[in-house]
């Protein structure tokens, strides 16, 4: 076995049933007692396909014979990816990932096995103070993942899944800064693409100079673990940099706060001034809020602001060349003591990133005390319909835009997950006002308060229809935050519409995604390695020399790297006919391809013999692999002719593998 040069290193079969075990328990809390939550696409596919997993994925031989080898790479039925935009507010995308079961099962066991290795070290700055005033580093997550005696604590699903908590406690955080606000400042730092911009070489360089070295000996924490552990990131990204943001994806929140905790403690090192009397860094994965207390003789307001604006270049040139992040227009100095910039301040706390993409969750659920439950739910229902008849009005997108969104309350909106509201809300009499409201309304403003209005205009029938007849109008014209809004829908209906189900397959961007979340297989017999059955495979295909090859040819090919690709596809096949041929001079080195010639006779057709024979040929006049002449230059390879080539490795590999009976040679 491969040992050092793949996840079987450091990945071991009790990490594997780990995240087996998280991710099945997203999937069960689905819809539980009033928590609306992973129900989304992903999740929806997830519960359907785990069910023809079940007493496989989590075997010990499924392990072995695909993920600790690494031969999960070459597995392309089963182990997959979808990229696609997913809309963020101000009309910006953000790339989305829809992943298959296992191959999330994979990410998520990377993401423990770093829990495992940074579990003691987070714990140092997040418990460096008993009194919780003093601390200078408060971050959170969706979640609070924790490992004891070599196992994930699911005691309390509710704090260890839900983002809800935390989240409030963040706000909570920030928003006791503002209550003492003389000579404080509060830079609100918003990072450009974060996800999509975390080096996870990086990340790995920060946790071999934290970590100490007995955790990262035991747990084999070394320059080849970072290698699999930024190939597997390459491979998924198609890129050197970023991590998969995909529904209610737990473990990329935790490595995105994982990577930003360096930067917390960088950032509050950095941040010393003799004209500073404390700082405090608090941070919802990348929503980062640095708390600036000046001493008394800073009292001019253009003082405070020239100052901190010197410390915020200072820490944007940190994040820069440290950590490899931009921070974009939307970073703010505000002075708390300016009753106008603390208002700014507040508001924005009711629009941070977290709002939009992370699901809801009923308010009874909410252990905080919480001041609106004085207010009767009819007169919050009537404060809700309110804000939603202000959409109604002529110049409502331009007073949104001209106010920053600030016209409407958002906040009010979110009243109607309360059980109370949503007991009034479906009584006869409130089912007929929202008909009327919502009888001539322009659906194109979902966007601004999605989930909240599609939960209102679901309670008529008549509203409902209107609503789905709107999309299928714009059949055609289905944009990115069209297609987000029909997905919450579909959440909310339990994906039963069979409409909009449709309208989402003409979108040839999104088809394959709802093909497979509909009705798509496990492929565990067949999982993708050219059409070959998994049976009998084992005794070639965990050869090093084969292992490495399909790995590097899977991660090409991802990255649309035809002429690279084409490269290791030859490797590949060459390195199967050497472990295949019972060839008297057992040197890999010299087996060449006059003895793949050799060992093709008399077991595969003419033709198929022909075109590895052209293959070999095609190699030789690649621009990757050598430079040409001047008379016959080298030609990159295009995806069109890759693909044939693949063709013929596969068909050549079905009609040599295809008898059972054949002898598979042991070395």
């Amino acid at each position: 076995m491969r040992n050092r040069y793949s996840l079987g290193y450091f990945i071991n079969y009790n990490i594997w049933e780990q995240a087996i075990k998280l991710l099945n328990l997203q999937i069960e809390e689905r819809n539980k007692d009033g928590i609306i939550l992973n129900n989304k696409l992903n999740f929806k596919y997830f519960a359907r396909i785990r069910t023809q997993y079940e007493g496989i994925i989590d075997s010990n031989d499924y392990f072995e014979q695909r993920i600790k080898n690494n031969l999960f790479y070459g597995l392309s039925n089963e182990f997959f990816t979808y990229e696609y935009g997913k809309s963020k507010k101000n009309f910006g995308i953000r790339n989305y990932f829809f992943i298959s079961y296992p191959l999330v099962t994979v990410h998520y066991s990377i993401g423990i096995y770093l829990l495992m290795l940074s579990q003691e070290f987070i714990d140092r700055i997040r418990f460096s103070h008993k009194n919780n005033s003093k601390y200078k580093i408060k971050s959170y997550y969706g979640g609070d993942l924790r490992i004891k005696k070599k196992a994930l604590l699911f005691d309390n699903s509710y704090k260890r899944l839900f983002y809800k908590e935390h989240y409030d406690n963040f706000k909570d955080d920030i928003k006791k800064e503002t209550e003492k606000s003389q000579n404080k400042v509060i830079l609100k730092i918003d990072i450009e693409n974060y996800y999509d911009n975390i080096s996870v070489k990086k990340l790995c360089y920060f946790l071999n100079k934290y970590i100490d070295s007995i955790s990262q000996q035991k747990l084999k924490f070394d320059e080849y673990t970072i290698d699999q552990i930024c190939f597997f990131y390459e491979f998924i990204m198609r890129d050197k940099l970023g991590i998969p943001q995909s529904d209610n994806n737990i473990i990329s929140d935790f490595i995105g706060y994982l990577y930003l905790l360096f930067a917390d403690m960088t950032i509050s090192d950095e941040i010393r001034d003799e004209k500073i009397e404390y700082s405090k860094v608090i941070r919802y994965v990348d929503d980062i809020y640095i708390i600036i207390k000046y001493k008394d003789n800073l009292d001019e307001y253009e003082k405070l602001r020239e100052n901190s604006m010197n410390i915020l270049f200072q820490i944007s040139d940190l994040l820069y060349y440290k950590f490899g992040l931009k921070i974009n227009s939307k970073t703010r100095v505000l002075l708390v003591d300016n009753k106008d910039e603390k208002e700014e301040l507040l508001n924005e706390l009711k629009k941070t990133s977290a709002a939009e993409y992370i699901p809801e969750i009923k308010i009874e659920n909410d252990k905080k005390k919480n001041k609106k439950n004085k207010i009767k739910p009819q007169e919050r229902l009537e404060e809700i319909l309110d804000e939603v008849k202000k959409m109604k009005e002529n110049d409502f997108i331009y007073n949104h835009f001209n106010t920053k969104g600030e016209i409407l309350d958002t906040e009010k909106l979110k009243d109607v997950y309360d059980k109370g509201v949503l007991n009034i809300l479906n009584s006869d009499s409130y089912i007929k006002i929202i008909g009327e409201i919502f009888n001539d309304f322009n659906f194109n403003l979902l966007r601004f308060s999605t989930n909240e209005l599609i939960l209102l205009i679901l309670k008529n029938e008549c509203s409902k229809e209107k609503l789905i007849n709107f999309f299928i109008s714009k059949k055609e014209n289905i944009t990115i935050n069209d297609r987000d809004v029909i997905l919450e829908i579909l959440n909310k209906l339990d994906y039963k519409d069979n409409r909009l189900i449709e309208l989402l397959m003409n979108n040839k961007n999104f088809k394959k995604i709802i093909e497979e979340a509909k009705s798509g297989q496990a492929c565990i017999e067949y999982p993708g390695y050219y059409n070959l059955s998994i049976k009998g495979l084992s005794k070639i295909y965990e050869r090093d020399s084969i292992l490495q090859q399909i790995e590097l040819r899977a991660l090409y090919e991802r990255k649309n790297s035809y002429s690279v690709a084409l490269n290791h596809l030859v490797n590949e096949f060459h390195s199967i006919c050497f472990y295949l041929d019972d060839y008297e001079n057992k040197d890999h080195n010299k087996y060449t391809a006059a003895d793949v010639d050799n060992f093709l006779n008399n077991k595969v057709t003419f033709d198929s013999k022909n075109s590895i024979q052209n293959l070999f040929k095609r190699r030789n006049n690649n621009d990757v692999s050598h430079p040409g002449t001047d008379e016959l230059l080298s030609q990159g390879v295009t995806k069109e002719e890759y693909k044939k080539y693949k063709k013929v490795v596969g068909k050549c590999l079905n009609e040599i593998l295809g008898e059972e009976s054949l002898a598979l040679v042991e070395l």
